[in-house]
């Protein structure tokens, strides 16, 4: 027999849980981050919070899970409707700053990971990270024999995107000051990956 159906009520406080616990871990870390205060902010108690995930790594787990399949899925969804590998690097670089637009608590939790690892940290990077990373850089690999600047290191250009883009999202209103006005990213992708034209 399988597991009941989850109510509408029992998805609703999940997600008012994760939405909480991103924030909250986006901003003290994993070790950092206390249920108690997770749970109010989700208008819930504890004991609540731990009949909808059992620890605080199931919890964690949960939030960076959904938070990479969110961009997993808005990469492949961004690479779907482009015919030229110059609208596929753009695409994809767009549906990335727009993601740690909306996203800038996960854009913390991420670099407090990638610099230094928590309990969770290192098996999370491996296991979410990672597989994003190699299905942009084997997509973008498939669709640039042709156009591709010659020689680029793929993966190092995509880190070197991905870093910039979450740092410049984690510094909230310190963006402006440090980094100026306006947002190179895209073309800074296209300098990167795409050959000079042809004169």
């Amino acid at each position: 027999m399988g597991r009941p159906r989850r109510s509408d009520s029992q998805v609703a406080t999940t997600e008012r849980l994760l939405s909480a616990a991103e924030k909250h871990f986006g901003k003290h870390g994993f070790d950092a981050a206390r249920l108690s205060d997770i749970a109010k902010d989700a208008g819930i108690t504890r004991p609540s919070l731990l009949y909808h995930f059992e620890s605080k790594e199931k919890l964690y787990d949960a939030v960076v899970a959904r938070a990479f399949d969110k961009l997993l899925g808005v990469f492949q969804g961004s690479a779907v409707d482009t015919d030229t590998f110059e609208s596929i690097v753009m695409g994809l670089t767009q549906a990335y700053i727009d993601f740690a637009d909306e996203h800038p608590s996960v854009s913390v939790l991420v670099l407090k990971e990638l610099t230094g690892p928590s309990t969770q940290g290192e098996h999370i990077i491996r296991t979410k990270f990672v597989p994003v990373l190699d299905w942009v850089e084997n997509f973008l690999l498939d669709a640039g024999k042709e156009t591709m600047r010659p020689g680029v290191p793929v993966r190092f250009v995509l880190m070197q995107v991905a870093v910039q883009v979450m740092i410049r999202s984690a510094m909230g209103d310190l963006a402006v000051p440090m980094w100026g006005e306006g947002d190179p990213t895209l073309e800074l992708s296209r300098i990167l990956f795409l050959k000079e034209p042809q004169s």
